[in-house]
C-alpha cells in the first residue's frame, strides 16, 4: 500500500509539471520580489515569471526541511529558517518540486 501511495504521489507530481509546463507567459503574473515562501507544505506563490538573469529566492518558513528540485538542480536540503537561491540565465519555463514531497510543485516563467 506505501508503495502505491508513493507512485502515485510521484505520478500527480510529474502531470502537475507537465500541465503547469503549458502555461503561457502571459498566464504567469509577475514574482513578487522575485521570492518564493515555502510554508505549510507548499511553494507560494506556486506560478510567477521573471526576467532572464533574476535570481529567485526560497525561503523555508515550514516546519520541516525542504528541497527545490528544476531538473538536474537541486538545492539539497533547505533547513527550517533558511533560503536557497537560483539565477535563471535562460528564457523558459521551469516546473520545479520539493524531493521529500513530491506533490509540492510550482513553476516558474522566465521572459
Amino acid at each position: 500500500m506505501k508503495k502505491l501511495l508513493a507512485v502515485a504521489t510521484v505520478v500527480f507530481a510529474i502531470a502537475a509539471l507537465v500541465g503547469l509546463a503549458g502555461c503561457s507567459n502571459s498566464a504567469a503574473p509577475p514574482l513578487p520580489g522575485n521570492a518564493v515562501t515555502i510554508e505549510s507544505h507548499a511553494f507560494s506563490p506556486a506560478l510567477g515569471s521573471v526576467k532572464v538573469g533574476d535570481t529567485v529566492t526560497w525561503t523555508n518558513k515550514d516546519n520541516t526541511q525542504h528541497t527545490v528540485t528544476i531538473g538536474d538542480v537541486d538545492s539539497g536540503a533547505i533547513g527550517v529558517g533558511k533560503t536557497y537561491s537560483y539565477k535563471f540565465d535562460k528564457a523558459g519555463t521551469y516546473g520545479y518540486y520539493c524531493r521529500y514531497q513530491p506533490s509540492m510543485v510550482a513553476t516558474i516563467v522566465v521572459q
